[in-house]
């Protein structure tokens, strides 16, 4: 017996036929852009952590936090600095939001500002003094 494929199978079968390797494309784009983001997110990462202290910066944001006399302590989580201060009043957030803090966050006597990519750069410009 002989199989009858009308032109409704034929489109089907024609249509898988293009589909596969169309589909087998993206997902190969999409590993390689993931790779090179990655890639380029180590980088950043390494550049990053080779920048020069700049006395200027720093000066800036510690007087974003309110001074250095005002800074206790500065911590690191990832992608968010937390800096205890002894006075929440000097604190400027619209200047840290300035400064480049994607958000900004105040408890109690913390203020926790995320500064995604350049957060070790920032946390390295506030520890030296802190260390």
């Amino acid at each position: 017996m002989y199989l009858e494929f009308g032109f409704q199978e034929w489109a089907l079968l024609l249509l898988a036929i293009c589909i596969i390797p169309i589909a087998i494309l993206c997902v190969f784009a999409i590993v390689k852009t993931i790779r090179i983001k990655k890639k380029e997110a180590k980088a950043r990462e390494e550049l990053a952590s080779e920048e020069v202290i700049d006395i200027d910066q720093r000066k800036i944001f510690y007087d974003a936090y309110g001074g250095e006399e005002n800074v206790l302590e500065v911590s690191l989580e990832m992608s968010r600095i937390t800096v205890k201060v002894a006075d929440l009043e000097k604190v400027d957030a619209e200047r840290l939001k300035e400064l480049g803090a994607s958000g900004v966050l105040i408890v109690s006597d913390m203020v926790k500002a995320s500064y995604s990519d350049r957060a070790k750069y920032v946390y390295k410009l506030m520890e030296k003094n802190n260390g």
